[in-house]
């Protein structure tokens, strides 16, 4: 069984199991069940609670999830959950979230997660007053020394094992009980941190100023990410000029997710994806005036033909 950055079977796999578990009605729609699929099947809410921090000195108070459920690693994670991850895999299928597959390494390279995008929220009661604030407020990037801010949420979807007591196949997550990562390094979660930080996998803290007390009663809220998507091929003198490279940079700056590569045709090629409008215009503005040295002559602009989930950390791929 693997959970490290070999595994790489994800989409493929998650989709099998989400099927078999929608045909079972796995889906958790009971009173009492920690997970609620909302009636216009746009969010799924799970009910969890603040995990205690801080319990062991050798974690130096480092976490490495934000969600986890029964047998999971609830001491190294922001909140706890008693919700099963099959039934979790389910509800985001209802709402149209697609898993995509978790960090790999490719040939040598590791490749970023990838997935359908996902934008998580995190409420709760303090004080008598309501909150309802995004997840990365309350984790803290300990090399930048401030909140984490916006993740790059992804569904990975988790990969399939084997359940050692039945025999049967089963998401890793439901092994591990690891739902929700802060990195690359867990295989067997449903949902990893897609940002290239990631890859540290002692880069988080809690943020402890924002966070409520240990076992405070919350809700996770987990959304699809609405995106916009592109496909360019950029013609003229856009090779052996850092195109790529350029390309990358304006797309990190503009939340533009993503690849660009170069074809046999001496052109660049470009599978973009942003959550606003406005971000995929900048990009777009930017790639057709090119790096210094360039020289584009035009930018075509197609519907995507990559139909899977696209990294959500732009990425430089090999020429086709």
């Amino acid at each position: 069984m693997k959970y490290g950055l070999e595994a790489v079977n994800g989409g493929a796999g998650a989709r099998r199991l989400i099927a078999g578990f929608l045909a079972a009605g796995a889906m958790a729609s009971a009173a009492g069940e920690p997970i609620e699929v909302s009636a216009a099947k746009d969010a799924v809410r799970v009910a969890c609670r603040v995990a205690r921090q801080g319990a062991y000195e050798v974690l130096q108070g480092r976490i490495e999830y934000v969600l986890t459920g029964p047998g999971g690693k609830g001491y190294e994670s922001l909140l706890t959950t008693d919700a099963d991850p099959r039934k979790l895999m389910a509800a985001l299928a209802a709402i149209g979230v697609k898993p995509g597959a978790p960090a790999a390494r490719v040939d040598g390279v590791e490749r970023l997660p990838r997935g359908g995008r996902l934008r998580i929220l995190l409420e709760f009661e303090r004080n008598g007053v309501r909150e309802r604030r995004p997840l990365g407020d309350f984790v803290r990037d300990a090399e930048l020394k401030g909140p984490m801010g916006p993740g790059a949420w992804v569904y990975t979807g988790s990969v399939p094992g084997e359940d050692p007591t039945t025999g049967e196949e089963v998401p890793q997550a439901a092994l591990t009980g690891n739902l929700i990562a802060l990195h690359h390094r867990d295989a067997s979660v449903l949902v990893q941190n897609a940002q290239e930080r990631a890859r540290d996998f002692r880069r988080f803290l809690p943020e402890t100023g924002a966070l409520p007390p240990e076992g405070t009663p919350a809700v996770l809220i987990i959304e699809p990410e609405p995106a916009l998507r592109r496909r360019y091929v950029v013609h003229g003198r856009v090779q052996g000029v850092g195109f790529r490279a350029f390309a990358e940079r304006a797309a990190r700056t503009n939340g533009v997710g993503g690849w660009a590569r170069n074809r046999s045709d001496g052109t660049v090629e470009i599978e973009a994806e942003a959550a606003s409008p406005e971000n995929l215009a900048r990009f777009e503005a930017e790639i057709a005036k090119g790096p210094r040295g360039s020289a584009v002559e035009r930018v075509e602009t197609t519907e995507p033909l990559d139909s899977g989930p696209l990294p959500a950390v732009f990425e430089v791929r090999a020429t086709e």
